[in-house]
């Protein structure tokens, strides 16, 4: 799914859909993300998550929770993500590209 280059506000649930693999929702003005519930089906689908250039201020500890366990690509640069980097590395072991520059860590 590709929302991106839109005014679209507000918070963002990323896994909106069932089945969803690919979320392309940069360029836009929303300030938060929607936990991840994993009962949602897109929770074990999705494998590609891009929210940068948008307004998203929140505590990268809080973004990061329950994070779907197939993802390859997270990218959410140039927001307003504060706070210190979790220990994550091995949990995911399908993360291949993972980008946060531009923010307040």
């Amino acid at each position: 799914v590709n929302l991106s280059n839109n005014n679209l506000s507000g918070e963002v649930d990323v896994l909106f859909a069932p089945a969803l693999e690919s979320v392309d929702f940069r360029n836009n003005k929303f300030t938060s993300v929607a936990s991840f519930e994993s009962s949602k089906s897109s929770h074990k689908t999705l494998h590609t998550i891009f929210l940068s250039n948008n307004s998203i201020k929140q505590a990268f500890s809080d973004l990061w929770k329950n994070v779907p366990p197939n993802i390859q690509v997270f990218i959410i640069s140039n927001n307003f993500i504060s706070g210190q980097l979790a220990a994550f590395s091995g949990v995911l072991t399908s993360l291949k590209i993972f980008n946060m520059a531009g923010n307040r860590l």
